[in-house]
């Protein structure tokens, strides 16, 4: 009977180790981890952000590569196997409890085994892999590798793979919080935000933008320091209010008789930490707004296009760019250079936005790979 390894027990891992197990192939998975599926329980805030209903190869950076592979019906699947699923207003797809953890449990089943908390050595003999472990030698047929990145994985390693020959760009943190200059406080604040590099706008969205000291968050930050370069100038601008209100009259109202000062008087409009960031170093900052009302034009020029420069990424971004190119891989996700030993999910330099992009891509990889082998195997 031919005999399954796979390495990693996250997206990519679990679903191909369930979809062979289920379908009476010898399966066995090593995980590093003392559990499997650590960032699943963790994506979308522990809601699991599994999919996405606008899944489209040109949300990816190679499009050519994917555009196949996020076919793959990761949602189809997971209804066979009884986990139901609901797509928010983004057409981010959740598991109808929202509990990321069910997700990890669907695909946790009593047909393969699982070998946790484990450090193993791999070679290849002829056709065959050999994998070492805990004083133990097993030979396998196949070999699925789905061990994703250092992100959020202190015990991560790739050591066992000094024995094979991989070109591997250099990695790097997207989809992560974006550090300011200024520690403007903790709060959060609706609204648009565009990322501009070198006085260009690169990209923009509507979103809850999230301060914390000196560091920028929220979905919205976390797709535009996709589009980040180090080397060029960045700066998030930041509009709170939209079309629909008129400052000048509110204005015009709070300023009218008005013995406050102008911080008091905003607070309605603004969270005090951001406005005292913004008007500290004004000369309106101590006046009652009262002697105010003839710089109506130029508060209203402060509150309502915010510039925040952007020092650098943080590292702790959700996915990481770089990794062995797709370029290594055939149509099936096997490396051209050794046979029957397959890979995917964010071990590649493959990565989108955040939204369950990258999560389908890994679930996708998972499932053809999975597929791939059990027809092999059937011939």
């Amino acid at each position: 009977m031919k005999k399954v390894a796979v390495i990693g027990g996250g997206a990519l891992g679990l679903i191909s180790a369930h979809f062979l197990s289920t379908n009476n192939i010898d399966v066995t998975l090593f995980e590093i981890n003392d559990k499997v599926g650590k960032k699943i329980k963790i994506s979308g805030n522990g809601k699991g952000n599994l999919s996405n209903l606008n899944i489209d190869k040109d949300k990816y950076n190679n499009p050519d590569f994917v555009k196949e592979i996020i076919k793959e019906d990761v949602i189809g699947y997971f209804k066979s196997i009884a986990l139901l699923t609901y797509a928010d207003k983004e057409g981010r797809i959740y598991p109808i409890n929202e509990n990321a953890g069910d997700i990890v449990d669907v695909l946790i089943n009593n047909k393969y085994k699982i070998i946790n908390n484990v450090t193993i050595s791999l070679k290849r003999k002829e056709e065959q892999y050999q994998i070492t472990y805990q004083g133990h030698t097993d030979t396998f047929d196949y070999l699925i590798l789905g061990i994703g990145s250092n992100i959020s994985n202190n015990k991560y390693s790739d050591n066992f793979l000094k024995d094979f020959s991989f070109f591997i760009n250099k990695r790097h943190n997207i989809l992560g919080p974006l550090l300011i200059f200024d520690n403007i406080g903790t709060f959060r604040r609706k609204g648009k935000i565009s990322l501009v590099q070198n006085n260009k706008v690169i990209y923009q969205e509507v979103g809850e933008l999230q301060f914390k000291n000196n560091q920028l968050s929220g979905i919205c930050i976390f797709n535009a320091s996709y589009f980040y370069e180090e080397e060029k100038e960045n700066k998030i601008i930041f509009e709170p209010f939209n079309n629909e209100v008129n400052l000048l009259n509110i204005l015009t109202d709070t300023f009218k008789d008005n013995d406050e000062n102008l911080i008091k008087s905003l607070s309605g409009l603004l969270p005090k930490p951001l406005l005292i960031y913004l008007f500290k170093n004004t000369p309106y900052f101590h006046k009652k707004v009262k002697d105010l009302r003839n710089d109506l034009s130029s508060i209203i020029n402060i509150i309502s296009t915010i510039t925040l420069p952007i020092k650098t990424i943080s590292n702790l971004g959700q996915v990481q760019a770089g990794g062995i190119k797709a370029t290594l891989l055939n149509d099936n996700l096997e490396l051209k250079d050794y046979k029957n030993f397959f890979m995917g999910g964010e071990m590649l330099d493959i990565y989108s936005i955040s939204g369950g992009y990258n999560l389908h891509f890994a679930f996708a990889c998972g499932l053809k790979i999975a597929k791939y082998i059990l027809n092999n195997i059937k011939q």
